[in-house]
């Protein structure tokens, strides 16, 4: 990823993978809008939260259940103030020590050098049948 509004995606994932939620929160700003487009409501990790405080809260939720093993974001189109995303993960789930793989797809919009939102989207049936393998309610 190059300047501007890539270069700001590029160092949230720097700080995430490296589970510095303080880093990553001060790409943040303060309305930041997180929309994980999941349609199941039984996952605790779903849905839209706004404001920073509560994004902070969420992602720290994720970090204390999750750790990556691999995290490979790759650029697909960037317009100046949007920017999207695939990611290529692997997640041991900490509670159980399983790993699940997969693909994240992220749509960031950028607004005064700060990040403004993000559009999470993720194969939910996969991570839906992963942690009913593991028998954890869903």
């Amino acid at each position: 990823m190059q300047n501007g509004p890539e270069a700001i995606v590029e160092a949230f994932y720097a700080a995430w993978i490296l589970r510095d939620l303080e880093a990553v929160l001060a790409y943040l700003s303060d309305d930041f809008r997180l929309s994980q487009h999941f349609s199941d409501p039984m996952l605790p990790f779903t849905g839209e939260t706004v404001g920073k405080a509560a994004a902070g809260a969420r992602l720290k939720m994720i970090l204390d259940e999750w750790q990556f093993l691999k995290f490979e974001p790759t650029l697909t189109v960037s317009d100046g103030t949007s920017v999207r995303t695939t990611c290529a993960i692997a997640l041991k789930h900490l509670q159980t020590g399983e790993i699940f793989e997969g693909t994240f797809r992220h749509v960031w919009e950028v607004r005064d050098g700060k990040l403004a939102s993000v559009d999470e989207y993720l194969d939910v049936d996969r991570l839906r049948s992963f942690l009913r393998l593991l028998g954890l309610p869903v």
